[in-house]
């Protein structure tokens, strides 16, 4: 059996933990529905980096379910507003 050398090892790679939603979502109305709907395929800080408009948040989020992502009519639109009213331009 040949060995991998330390650097190629999974347990050598250092990775820095995700932030949780704690700490990176501010409390308000629509906070469940993003963590309900964001965090099941990728990061929530990925789902709040590109500070979009308002009517761009609701297509990435009409996408997003599109695509998969949980939840009801009603927890998008929430999640629209609270993406807007926190992480738009």
């Amino acid at each position: 059996t040949t060995s991998q050398p330390t650097a190629m090892r999974p347990s050598s790679v250092s990775r820095s933990p995700r932030p949780s939603s704690a700490t990176l979502l501010p409390a308000g109305e629509g906070r469940p529905a993003v963590v309900k709907m964001c965090s099941s395929c990728h990061g929530l800080a990925t789902s709040v980096a590109p500070r979009p408009t308002p009517p761009e948040w609701q297509a990435l989020v009409d996408l997003m379910r599109q695509r998969g992502a949980p939840g009801t009519d009603a927890d998008a639109a929430h999640a629209v507003t609270y993406l807007s009213r926190h992480f738009g331009r």
